[in-house]
């Protein structure tokens, strides 16, 4: 069968539609935590940290007022970064012992961010 350069172009519609519509959301997800965060850092990318750390009780941010579990806010505080370290030494191998860190840190960088996204992805596939 031979196609034409307008049926290989309305293919390709189609193909990239149907990825568009249809592809996992741990892809779209994938650059949520595009940057390190530390102590005054701000943006929704904070506020999605404090959303997943609120998600298991042992990193949870606050039980009840600003931070905790439906008032997470897109402020980098104190609470936040104690419940980051306690989640750096929760993952301490992939985090801390890959990074040549003894104590966990608080700080947002590149091997937290990398475990943060396996999460991410885990829990939506």
């Amino acid at each position: 069968m031979v196609y034409t350069s307008k049926m290989n172009a309305r293919s390709i519609f189609f193909i990239i539609l149907s990825l568009t519509l249809f592809y996992p959301a741990s892809v779209v997800r994938a650059e949520m935590f595009a940057r390190n965060l530390t102590i005054g850092s701000k943006g929704e990318d904070v506020k999605k940290l404090q959303v997943l750390l609120n998600g298991d009780a042992r990193t949870q941010i606050a039980s009840s007022g600003i931070g905790s579990p439906g008032n997470e806010t897109e402020h980098f505080g104190s609470f936040t970064k104690i419940a980051v370290m306690k989640f750096q030494g929760l993952y301490r191998n992939e985090i801390l012992v890959k990074s040549g860190i003894t104590n966990p840190t608080g700080y947002v960088g590149v091997a937290t961010r990398s475990t943060l996204e396996q999460i991410l992805k885990n829990k939506t596939v």
